[in-house]
């Protein structure tokens, strides 16, 4: 495994990412305290209310065309509003062109029909469609998320998207047909196919690698030194 970037944010700022962005009246930061993983610092996103289609709030990270298959892993996510009307979706990692510009997929608690579930909103043939799992997110609760992206061959239907939670596949669609766009950007925080309507949301999380291969959830420290037999 390769890791391609990796920030626990721990710098206290987001200053190891490509940049970040955010739409009028949301933030993103760095230098939040509410919810880390390990360390002092975590990243928070939020969007306010009454905000229109495409409302944002993210860091990003580019990786400048490179690569075909990638996995995103992140700690400690957490959030305190899902998905209110069918057919939205909350993007928390995400795999675009440009910055918040032509996406491949996004990944994140989806509303379908007024049923809540994990799910990812991808792209195959130049249409989007979103598919869900069978694990029902909650608000206020970590998660490990990890969302895997194969870039398609010219000319083939060989693409994928996957969602792992906690370590375990939830998530998944094969068989696409998504090379009409490059993968240009990673995208980290939250991205809404329309803001909630009452409710303000905060986003939570840490520990972020990108990586050529399957990373997996975070080991914890005191496991991590008991398994090489340091001392506590």
């Amino acid at each position: 495994m390769t890791v391609i970037f990796s920030d626990g944010f721990e710098t206290g700022d987001l200053t190891k990412w490509s940049g970040s962005d955010a739409t009028a009246t949301c933030s993103v930061t760095g230098s939040d305290q509410t919810n880390p993983h390990h360390g002092v610092y975590n990243l928070k996103a939020y969007i306010a209310k009454n905000l229109g289609v495409g409302a944002r709030a993210n860091v990003y990270y580019n990786v400048a065309n490179m690569y075909q298959h990638l996995f995103v892993r992140a700690m400690n996510v957490r959030f305190d509003v899902l998905p209110e009307d069918s057919g939205d979706y909350h993007g928390i990692i995400s795999f675009w062109q440009g910055v918040n510009s032509s996406a491949l997929a996004l990944f994140g608690p989806a509303n379908v029909a007024g049923t809540i579930s994990w799910g990812i909103y991808r792209r195959t043939l130049g249409a989007f469609a979103t598919v869900v799992g069978t694990k029902t997110p909650v608000v206020n609760t970590n998660y490990c998320l990890e969302a895997e992206i194969i870039r398609s061959t010219a000319g083939n239907a060989d693409g994928a998207v996957r969602l792992y939670v906690d370590g375990v596949l939830d998530v998944e669609a094969t068989g696409l047909d998504n090379d009409d766009r490059t993968l240009g950007y990673v995208i980290f925080g939250l991205y809404g196919s329309a803001a909630p309507d009452l409710t303000d949301i905060n986003v939570y999380g840490d520990c972020v690698v990108i990586s050529d291969a399957y990373i997996g959830p975070e080991v914890a420290t005191k496991k991590r030194r008991l398994l090489f037999g340091v001392g506590l």
